[in-house]
């Protein structure tokens, strides 16, 4: 399978693939989506607005679930990942925390992870 490009700093650093490969780990994954889903009770606790508690609350949620998914594997982190997105959008329709944009380029970025996942189960390819 044709390995993407990394620049000269990949290459020579790393070696050609590694960005590929720390990508397609579930504990590099598991850890991604913990940090991703600890944006909102960051942006909750800043605001001051009184939604701290269920922000936290939601963050645990996401967390005991991607540890689960941890145990099955890449597709099941992609599964968190689409479930944070659809989080994102409803909060992008309600008052939330954070900057006004945050919900919108969180969703987006959800979205293309977890695309980046699957896309090799897709083609019937191990990485």
């Amino acid at each position: 399978m044709a390995r993407p490009h990394w620049g000269a700093v990949g290459e020579g650093v790393w070696g050609h693939d590694v960005p590929f490969r720390l990508l397609h780990r579930p504990n590099v994954i598991g850890l991604l989506v913990v940090a991703i889903a600890a944006f909102w009770p960051l942006f909750a606790g800043l605001d001051g607005d009184g939604s701290l508690v269920l922000h936290l609350l939601l963050f645990a949620i996401f967390c005991s679930t991607a540890i689960f998914s941890f145990r099955i594997g890449i597709t099941g982190l992609a599964v968190v990942l689409f479930g944070h997105d659809l989080f994102d959008i409803a909060m992008f329709t309600t008052d939330h925390p954070g900057p006004l944009w945050w919900p919108a380029f969180c969703a987006g970025y959800d979205v293309v992870l977890a695309l980046i996942l699957l896309v090799p189960f897709h083609f019937g390819r191990s990485v």
